[in-house]
Parts: structure tokens; C-alpha cells; sequence
């Protein structure tokens, strides 16, 4: 789906952004580090001739290494392409607009819950921790069901995938769901059951 296309998109930016700024840092400390080198040779040169010998030698080299280095690090990032950040700022916009219909989803399902919500959750409880553990049980199986595109209104995390990756994230959404529903101390044999019968999404 588009959210998931988003986020590759700006997760690529971001390893890039990432990957020039390590380089980046390594160019500053090469240079840092070269101007120290410099720094050596000329105290060096400032001693006496007949005490300069084998350090000046031993200077040289470290400065050509230095300088080599800090060339090999220039180079590459003259090569590595200038990360921009159009899908990251999508992204985000994207994750807000999901945050905002999320919450106008919860709020509805308050006031009238769909069936999908009644048939794992039941009804909003008066109870305040049940509440809040029902409210907590919306917010997730909204947020799994518009990550994943899901628009069945019976089942609550719409039919079981075929790909492995996406079967795993409903799983583990669906450990979330069977614990909220034991903090709603539903019975979870009566649920499945019903699950079975009806050929629910999240019957297992």
C-alpha cells in the first residue's frame, strides 16, 4: 500500500542521510587529524637541523598517509548522491493524516462500534480499567487495519495473508488483540468458537 511504499522511500533517504554524515565526520576528523601532522612538522622543523633527521622521516610519512586517506574519503563523497527528504516529509504527513483518522475511528467506535470491534471487544465497559483496556484494543486494531489496508467490517484484521512477513505482523497483532480480550475477561474458548463458526478473519 501507499503508507508502505512511503515508508521505504524515506527509510532509504535516511540510511543515505545517515551514511553521509558518518562520512562526513570522518572527513572533519582526517582533517582535524592531518592539521595535528602539520602541526608536528613544524615544531619539528623548528628544531635544530642535527635533531630534526629520522622524526621529520617519520612525519613525512604520516602526513602522506593522512593526506591519501583523507583523499580516498573526499572522493567518496563526491560520488555518493545528495540525499533529499520529499519521502520522509510524505511520510510524515502521511503518518499524521493515519494518526488523525485513527483517532476519528476510535472516537466513532465509541459512540457506535462496529462489528468488527463488538465481535472481539464487546460493548465499551462502564468499568474504568476495562475502558481503558478497550480503548487500548481499538487503537490497535485500527492502527494494524489501516497500516495493512484492511476494510472488511466483520473481520477485524480482514483475511489471513499469504506472505510470510504479513502473516507474522497479524500474529503478533493478534497476541495484542487475545490479551486485551483477557483484560476484558472475555472467554476466549467462546470467542474462538464463534470465530470457527462464523469463519472469522482472526480465528486461528
Amino acid at each position: 500500500m501507499r503508507r508502505d511504499d512511503l515508508y521505504s522511500a524515506a527509510d532509504r533517504e535516511q540510511v543515505l542521510a545517515e551514511r553521509r554524515d558518518a562520512l562526513t565526520k570522518r572527513i572533519e576528523d582526517g582533517s582535524e587529524r592531518l592539521a595535528g601532522v602539520q602541526a608536528q612538522r613544524e615544531a619539528i622543523e623548528a628544531l635544530p637541523r642535527r635533531e630534526r633527521g629520522e622524526a621529520l622521516s617519520r612525519v613525512d610519512s604520516l602526513e602522506s598517509r593522512s593526506r591519501s586517506q583523507l583523499r580516498r574519503l573526499e572522493d567518496q563523497l563526491a560520488e555518493m548522491p545528495v540525499p533529499g527528504d520529499t519521502a520522509r516529509r510524505e511520510f510524515a504527513i502521511a503518518d499524521r493524516v493515519l494518526a488523525e483518522r485513527r483517532q476519528l475511528a476510535i472516537c466513532a467506535a465509541h459512540i457506535a462500534p462496529p462489528a468488527y470491534i463488538t465481535n472481539e471487544l464487546g460493548r465499551r465497559p462502564s468499568d474504568p480499567a476495562k475502558r481503558a483496556a478497550w480503548d487500548r484494543g481499538v487503537s490497535e486494531v485500527e492502527r494494524y487495519r489501516q497500516q495493512h489496508g484492511v476494510v472488511d467490517r466483520n473481520h477485524a484484521l480482514g483475511v489471513e495473508p499469504k506472505q510470510r512477513a504479513e502473516l507474522a505482523r497479524r500474529e503478533a497483532e493478534l497476541r495484542r488483540l487475545r490479551q486485551v480480550q483477557r483484560q476484558l475477561g472475555r472467554d476466549l474458548g467462546k470467542v474462538r468458537m464463534r470465530e470457527r463458526r462464523r469463519g472469522l478473519g482472526i480465528a486461528r
